[in-house]
């Protein structure tokens, strides 16, 4: 499914609007539609246009900004994305069989940089705090993204620009949590992952193997050859590069004009939402 011009559909929005806060504001007076807010972020999210250019008809562009902002503080993002893919498994619709990892660099405009030396908490922010850092590419974040069988993405790593993808391996494989339901164990771990050869290290077949994973990652040519290599498995690796392509149509998420990762990474969340519906 993509993000088109009209905005989300009636049917979908009947999928997730349940999962919204009360449209009732807290003085008693009605708030503004959440369908039509989340168009205009929907809008700013394709076009990758300011929050002062959002057109009219959806609102006041500070209302749709803000509301953006506060959902976000509230995981709602996350919240939706668990549900989906909670009920995607009860369906037998994830493919735990095998996942792909792999990683992609996004420029960064230059209206990213400048945000407050510290945060709410008084911490301070670094290079590796706000995932900005300067590549080959120039300024960049560095996104690491794990996809299960069917190519729908199970976690999404930022950091900055020049970290290599193999230093991201661990984390993009301990999250994507999908919790059951009844009874039962969460699921988190795939029977196998596919990767390029910047995952071939000694380090990542070691995390592997303790974790039982299988893995068909081809070794680089300065290495030692071992084991048999399943050529078929790997030529399915391009389910995370179609996914990442896909990622990018958007143009709010193929430059990275957020100054905070979190906001960059709640856009990232909400195209994912409806890779998921």
């Amino acid at each position: 499914m993509r993000i088109t011009r009209q905005g989300i559909t009636t049917y979908h929005w009947n999928q997730i609007k349940h999962l919204f806060p009360p449209e009732q504001g807290r003085r008693g007076r009605p708030s503004k539609p959440h369908r039509r807010i989340l168009n205009g972020i929907l809008w700013v999210l394709r076009t990758g246009a300011p929050w002062r250019d959002v057109p009219s008809h959806f609102g006041k562009w500070s209302t749709i900004a803000s509301r953006f902002y506060r959902w976000r503080e509230s995981g709602l993002w996350d919240q939706i994305l668990d549900i989906l893919r909670q009920e995607a498994d009860e369906k037998a619709q994830i493919d735990w069989l095998w996942h792909f990892v792999d990683g992609t660099v996004i420029r960064t405009h230059k209206h990213a940089a400048g945000a407050r030396k510290f945060d709410k908490e008084g911490r301070p922010r670094t290079p590796e705090s706000l995932a900005l850092g300067r590549s080959r590419g120039g300024f960049s974040t560095k996104v690491m993204i794990r996809v299960e069988g069917n190519g729908k993405p199970m976690q999404m790593v930022l950091a900055p620009g020049e970290r290599h993808d193999s230093q991201l391996f661990e984390q993009a494989m301990e999250g994507g949590v999908v919790k059951r339901t009844g009874k039962g164990r969460p699921k988190q771990r795939p029977k196998g992952v596919v990767g390029d050869k910047g995952f071939s290290s000694k380090a990542i077949r070691q995390y592997l193997q303790r974790k039982g994973i299988n893995r068909v990652i081809p070794r680089r040519s300065n290495e030692r050859r071992g084991g048999p290599f399943n050529k078929e498995i790997y030529r399915e690796r391009n389910k995370v590069e179609r996914t990442i392509g896909h990622l990018k149509e958007y143009r709010r998420l193929a430059t990275r004009y957020e100054k905070l990762p979190e906001n960059y990474l709640a856009f990232l969340k909400i195209a994912i939402i409806f890779m998921w519906m």
